[in-house]
């Protein structure tokens, strides 16, 4: 007999971030939270009509295309950077750095903010565990008992990120018949592609969870 169970736990924490403030003529907001200033922003990240993400960057020269590929493999080898992580602070203190070498004057400033850090949360299927994700907009539970795919049970959905934007992704949601719901990531390419937490600050529907595309779920299946 196969079990599940879906546990998840959210615990609100203080959190410390710090972003580098950069001063140095007009600033561009760029991705990642970065900000540069415009001639190196023109320079660096904007494609030129028509050009493609995976070819060459027409118009700059060896020298410039090399600088920005040095920058996208040093702001990727600093690992995740979600708000308040080691990596977010790598991240800071390497934009304060670039840019003080360009001759910019750098000030770095620290502030708390509360950030909601899941505990365990997966699907558990003859004792083995797939982990998972929470669906941050759905409300935590401690487990969930049913059947998988079934009326009352625990309702199992394939869906891409964009759903989140989509009126039947709300409807589903938002369904009574179902205890909790498994949301199979069904993005581009394989993996965890997470739904957006629309509703962050108002949790609704059933609790839910994100997992990736690989294990195969059968309707009926005894759950927990």
């Amino acid at each position: 007999m196969f079990s599940v169970t879906a546990a998840e736990r959210a615990d609100r924490m203080a959190a410390r971030t710090r972003r580098a403030v950069i001063e140095a003529g007009e600033l561009v907001p760029a991705r990642l939270g970065m900000t540069l200033p415009l001639a190196e922003y023109d320079q660096t990240t904007r494609l030129a009509p028509g050009l493609r993400r995976d070819q060459p960057a027409r118009g700059l020269s060896m020298d410039q295309q090399g600088r920005a590929a040095a920058w996208l493999r040093a702001w990727d080898s600093q690992g995740p950077h979600r708000t308040g992580t080691e990596g977010d602070h790598a991240g800071a203190d390497w934009v304060a750095a670039e840019a003080a070498a360009m001759g910019a004057a750098v000030t770095v400033e620290s502030f708390l903010f509360d950030r909601l850090d899941p505990g365990e949360c997966y699907l558990e299927i003859g004792g083995a565990r797939i982990a998972g994700v929470p669906v941050f907009d759905a409300p935590p539970t401690s487990g969930v008992v049913g059947q998988l795919g079934v009326p009352d049970g625990i309702a199992v959905a394939g869906l891409a990120p964009w759903a989140v934007y989509t009126g039947e992704y709300r409807r589903l949601r938002e369904a009574g018949q179902h205890r909790a719901l498994v949301i199979r990531c069904s993005g581009a390419k394989p993996g965890l592609g997470l739904l957006n937490a629309e509703q962050f600050r108002t949790a609704y529907g059933a609790p839910a969870i994100h997992i990736d595309t690989g294990p195969i779920l059968a309707d009926g299946q005894p759950a927990r």
